[in-house]
């Protein structure tokens, strides 16, 4: 009994230590807008990727709030008014209008972690440069120090940048700051690591394109999303891997091109070793043939030439079976990464995932790979309309040609400038004496879609009829009178009058709907 009990607690904490990710897709719908849901968790990191040649995009949640980032482009992070990806949400994200990420019809493949598959994290290097000697020419660094003050070269020489002789010309920027380089806030040595600068137009180099660095064959070697492969020393921004995060290389002053750039923001993204992390390598068979390699069983995949100088390529488990993408705006190639199989995955022959070298790759499961939920909320319509008369009616009005579920019903005597929800998930709603002229309409739901409202019907009120009076009595001599009677104080439409000369025992209708009607030579007292 008690190795029964101990079974069943180590099986529940193997099953609360998985990976937190979600893989899917959606498809643009060209609108202003567009919220994904379902996730189940607000991202801590969302890349998006067109299915068409969108290039790929990121957002973390260290971003400057609503910013997104090319991975494969020199461009500064873009604000929400760019239309890429607006926000991460509690259930999801938003997207905007732009072909990025929402052009009408095309599928748009993402990728969400949450803060249990990784670290997210930022830094901004604020150190400062060796002492700047009147002799020295300046060659790198962030900051200068000269006559006890701390300044920030501001001169182009054509060759590089290096401080005027002149101080005056020079920025004092005060105490220099103390960034070491060393980021260990992940606390554990990564799988991998990203790297996505925020910065101004011309720090190219520091702070674009992104850089990612797998812990494989080489951690102190950073790599583009694009091609251009790994890059140098003298042009990347992570160092190496640690045992608990990653360096950086020195900093530099923004323009020199080495190193990460004094001021800039920068995003990292570091991604925890588990059963259900692999980064590994395999060497190509040089294209001749498929070749299948052995791995962790994919949900989500990059792989990359250690040699450098080619394209870094992905798939996910929703995209179709032997489709893959680079991070850059190509089309999608059916020769590269092949298949995602229980066993690993296959790669076919495309020089840039299988030709004659090795290739590093990241394996990702244990998410969620889930298609969309096929959204069709259709709101149907309520009969009927109905003209009734104030304080004295009732009737039952049906919702028919709807789909999803009744989220309620509401009613609405403005023209739905104020809609009053019903506590009502039927198809049925009564009204009874209702005094106004009121709207209804049900508000329909399928699944994880948006509600959608029925079309409405309308209860037009009459107010209480009234009759009115008839003026005036007369005496009349028989056979010799005529004039003419009026109707004042009435509510309501006049349908006829009536006459009777047996106190309305029995009466003649008068095909009248005016207000005044004439009698001429009666001979017989008449009501």
């Amino acid at each position: 009994m008690k190795k029964g009990i101990i079974f069943f607690l180590l099986f529940v904490l193997t099953l609360s230590a998985g990976a937190t990710h979600y893989v899917s897709y959606y498809t643009g719908n060209g609108a202003a807008s567009q919220s994904i849901t379902g996730l189940g968790f607000s991202p801590a990191v969302l890349i998006v990727r067109g299915g068409g040649t969108q290039s790929g995009w990121i957002a973390t949640s260290t971003m400057t709030a609503g910013y997104a980032k090319m991975l494969t482009a020199p461009n500064d992070v873009d604000a929400p008014s760019t239309g890429k990806i607006n926000s991460l949400d509690a259930d999801g994200f938003t997207v905007g209008n732009s072909a990025a990420a929402n052009t009408l019809g095309v599928i748009y493949y993402y990728v969400a972690w949450d803060n249990s598959d990784v670290t997210v994290g930022s830094f901004t290097p604020d150190n400062c440069a060796p002492a700047y000697g009147a002799a020295t020419v300046y060659n790198g660094g962030d900051l200068v120090s000269y006559g006890g003050k701390n300044y920030k070269a501001t001169m182009w020489n054509g060759g590089g940048f290096q401080p005027d002789i002149n101080p005056a010309k020079w920025t004092n920027l005060g105490v220099c700051g103390t960034f070491t380089g060393n980021i260990t806030a992940p606390g554990w040595r990564p799988a991998m690591v990203w790297v996505i600068g925020e910065g101004t137009t011309g720090q190219w180099d520091q702070i674009s394109p992104a850089q990612f660095c797998f812990d494989g064959v080489n951690s102190n070697v950073a790599s583009h999303f694009t091609q251009g492969g790994s890059l140098t020393s003298a042009t990347k921004v992570i160092n190496d891997l640690s045992a608990a995060g990653f360096t950086t290389r020195p900093v530099s002053f923004p323009g020199t091109h080495d190193g990460p750039a004094f001021g800039v923001k920068y995003n990292y993204v570091a991604f925890k070793k588990s059963g259900t992390v692999q980064t590994s390598s395999y060497v190509g068979n040089g294209g001749g043939s498929t070749k299948s390699v052995v791995a962790l069983p994919p949900q989500f995949l990059m792989i990359k030439d250690v040699a450098g100088g080619q394209n870094t390529w992905f798939k996910t488990c929703e995209m179709p079976a032997t489709t893959s993408y680079t991070f850059g705006g190509a089309a999608a190639s059916t020769t590269s990464i092949t298949g995602l199989t229980a066993t690993g995955f296959d790669v076919l022959n495309n020089g840039e995932v299988n030709g004659g070298g090795t290739y590093e790759y990241f394996a990702l499961n244990g998410g969620t790979c889930a298609a969309p939920v096929a959204c069709n909320s259709v709101g149907g319509t309520v009969s009927s309309s109905a003209t009734v008369c104030s304080g004295s009616n009732s009737a039952t009005l049906t919702l028919a040609g709807y789909n999803g579920s009744i989220v309620k019903w509401q009613s609405s005597t403005d023209n739905w400038v104020t809609p009053v929800d019903i506590a009502n998930v039927t198809t049925s709603l009564t009204y009874t004496n209702i005094v106004a002229t009121t709207k209804y309409r049900a508000v329909v739901k399928d699944a994880t879609c948006a509600a959608v409202n029925s079309a409405d019907v309308t209860i037009t009120v009459d107010p209480v009829s009234v009759g009115g009076t008839v003026t005036v009595d007369a005496t009349v001599c028989s056979g010799s009178n005529g004039a003419t009677l009026t109707l004042a104080g009435h509510t309501g439409s006049i349908t006829s009058w009536e006459s009777s000369t047996d106190n309305f025992v029995t009466k003649t209708t008068i095909a009248n709907v005016t207000t005044t009607q004439a009698y001429l030579n009666i001979t017989t007292t008449t009501k």
